[in-house]
């Protein structure tokens, strides 16, 4: 068993020693690398050639954390399904200790080889009949996730070459990144300001929370990757837990939270406000404002947390970031909503002579009979999503951008003394009539002294691209240099489609379930058909305007669904708590009520949010104004929903039915 220290030995006089060994006829002389401290030692295994087990048929692969040592190390867990589990115990059976095909007391060892390379030989103990097992070393961390991802890797279906590498700009562009932080700073502080103006103290109060809901934000990020992780279906540790990778999608997460946060302190201002208004003084108006607006905020946060977790269990790549992002703030500012405000209100009553809560006062005691309009409203929504559905599917594929669709990729070389703006070039583009996407990428080939080659990469839907390059070369000969063009494929594959539709009617089941458990039956179908109103609408307004769906648009409808649900969760609760309070009126008084009463909340929690929004709209470049944009359309029309579409629909299932009377049907009179 001889060992090659390549520390202080040539590649050459390797290569000279393995020769000196003679492999078995179906058997292969590799050689497996070990670290022994600072050194890299080679040892050689004969390998059978013959495959026992492909990568393809590996479910799973993580590291796993050892405890049952005194100093706990690393392993890595494998795990095996179908037919492969089967395969996996027979050959277990088969070559472990005095097994059925080794005789010996030592279990025979099965090589992890990937594109050629033996990386590891793990011994086979004792037989496996569940398909799991784990691969023990004393491991550092980095080892066994390195041993991992080579296990996760071989379950790719071609093999892979190295042929150049290549440092890429975001996709959004940096220009866009740059107006984009802009527009998000100007936002903040127009939100923080316009929370300070309408509620004073208690606008300090609130963006102090706020304030501490970004500073928690990346601890919640951390919790619920942590816990999200169990529904990954491993079950198992996956080593450090840090701060997930922010994306498009999981900046729309944080924008949905932000909003959920100052809609939980409207609440609860807006309650104490009424509290007041009965008569109550500061301590009494105080504690009884956030014991009538807890369930309120429990309700609308766990139906949104409920969605976030099962999008994040049955989705993929951007749904998971989203979902991972927004469990996270809904965590952390139900926690600073309710017990962190609580504090600093008992602090001002307890250290100051304050009395009463001073706030400004837009939309009071109004009397509007909403349900009144409800066949107009519902016969408008029908007219919007007949209408603009007609003309998306008149367009066909032209709705779709080069994320769904796949496309043409075109290369320039980029001349770095005339190195065009992205946005200049992409304006250029839209005025075209051309949808694309941009991005700059830098070639190392290894040649020292010299700079990097610069390239713009112009990605077109299919049919475009010989309509591109005239434009470029009319307005940036010189600059850009034609290279080559490539078909791509789509980055919205037939997994992200499948996981992204499976997720969405599970969460919509979710919605059913806990809606029904918590309200009735009713108030379910209303929420959903809500959902689904905004979503049609939003979609077909913004494809009706002339734009693409992308991947940041799945992030901003992902952002409609979780507002639209919080939204109707809310005026929900206030439907139930009238309901409770006026037995004998009927349910369409009740909620015409509940409207009013709820119409400053929801006309405020609206304002806050697009005022983000809008910064978005305008001072953002490419995909963010896209993804501002879909956002703005959402938000509109969620306010909306929940009014004259929710409301109706749970109606329609208690027509002429008094508020405390019994419910056998949604036929009743």
């Amino acid at each position: 068993d001889p060992e090659f220290d390549t520390s202080n030995i040539s590649r050459e006089e390797l290569i000279k020693a393995r020769r000196t060994f003679k492999a078995a006829s179906g058997h292969e002389l590799m050689l497996m690398k070990e670290a022994r401290g600072s050194a890299q030692i080679y040892r050689p295994v004969f390998v059978e050639r013959r495959r026992q087990l492909t990568g393809r048929q590996l479910k799973n692969a993580n590291v796993q954390q050892d405890f049952s040592k005194l100093v706990p190390s690393y392993v890595v867990g494998i795990q095996f399904q179908g037919e492969a589990r089967d395969r996996f115990a027979t050959i277990t059976k088969n070559y472990c200790p005095n097994g059925e095909r080794n005789p010996k007391p030592v279990g025979r060892r099965l090589a992890i080889i990937l594109d050629g390379t033996l990386y590891s030989a793990p011994e086979l103990i004792v037989p496996i009949y569940d398909g799991r097992a784990q691969i023990q070393g004393n491991f550092e961390f980095a080892e066994a996730q390195n041993l991992g991802l080579i296990l996760r890797a071989g379950s790719l279906p071609a093999p892979i070459s190295f042929l150049e590498e290549r440092t890429v700009s975001p996709t959004l562009g940096q220009d866009s990144i740059d107006s984009s932080f802009r527009a998000l700073v100007l936002g903040a502080v127009a939100v923080l300001a316009f929370i300070i103006i309408y509620y004073l103290l208690a606008g300090v109060v609130a963006n102090i929370a706020l304030a501490l809901d970004m500073l928690l934000l990346p601890l919640g990020m951390m919790i619920a990757a942590g816990v999200l992780s169990l529904f990954t279906g491993s079950g198992a540790y996956t080593g450090d837990v840090g701060l997930p990778t922010l994306t498009l999608a999981g900046i729309a997460g944080i924008v949905l939270t932000i909003g959920m946060a100052v809609d939980a302190n409207v609440l609860i201002f807006e309650r104490i406000r009424e509290e007041q208004d009965a008569g109550k003084r500061y301590s009494n108006a105080v504690d009884s404002g956030y014991d009538k607006v807890f369930s309120t905020i429990f309700d609308a946060n766990i139906t949104t947390l409920l969605t976030a977790v099962i999008l994040f269990w049955q989705g993929s790549g951007p749904i998971r970031g989203f979902a991972i992002t927004l469990s996270a703030g809904i965590l952390i500012s139900m926690y600073v909503a309710l017990v962190v405000t609580r504090m600093m209100f008992d602090l001002l009553g307890s250290y100051t002579s304050i009395s009463k809560i001073k706030m400004l006062s837009l939309v009071r005691n109004t009397r509007v009979k909403f349900l009144g309009f409800r066949k107009i409203a519902v016969g408008m929504s029908v007219l919007v999503i007949a209408g603009s559905w007609a003309m998306f599917f008149n367009k066909g594929k032209d709705n779709f951008g080069v994320d769904f669709t796949g496309g043409t990729a075109i290369t320039y070389q980029v001349d770095l003394d005339r190195k065009p703006e992205m946005q200049a070039v992409r304006v250029l583009l839209e005025t075209k009539g051309i949808q694309a996407q941009l991005q700059y990428q830098r070639e190392f080939v290894g040649r020292d002294g010299e700079a990097p080659d610069e390239f713009l990469v112009i990605k077109v839907p299919y049919g475009l691209g010989d309509s591109l390059d005239p434009v470029i070369q009319e307005n940036y000969q010189g600059a850009l240099a034609y290279m080559k063009k490539d078909s791509v494929g789509p980055q919205v594959g037939k997994e992200l489609r499948k996981k992204g539709v499976s997720s969405l009617l599970w969460a919509l089941l979710g919605i059913v379930a806990y809606i029904t458990f918590r309200f009735e039956f009713g108030f379910a179908v209303g929420a959903i058909v809500a959902l689904l109103h905004d979503v049609l609408v939003t979609v077909g307004l913004y494809c009706l305007l002339g734009h693409q769906l992308s991947l940041p648009i799945i992030a901003a409808l992902l952002t409609i669904v979780g507002y639209s649900v919080n939204d109707t969760i809310v005026v929900f609760d206030r439907i139930r708590e009238d309901i409770g309070l006026q037995k004998g009126k009927p349910y369409l008084e009740v909620a015409n009520q509940s409207l009013n009463r709820t119409l400053g909340r929801t006309l405020l929690t609206s304002v806050t949010t697009l005022l983000t929004v809008v910064m978005l709209l305008v001072f953002g470049g490419g995909d963010v104004h896209d993804f501002a944009l879909a956002l703005f359309i959402g938000i509109l029309v969620g306010t909306y929903s929940s009014i004259f579409i929710a409301t109706p629909v749970t109606l329609f299932w208690h027509r002429s039915v008094p508020a405390g009377g019994k419910i056998t049907g949604k036929n009743e009179g």
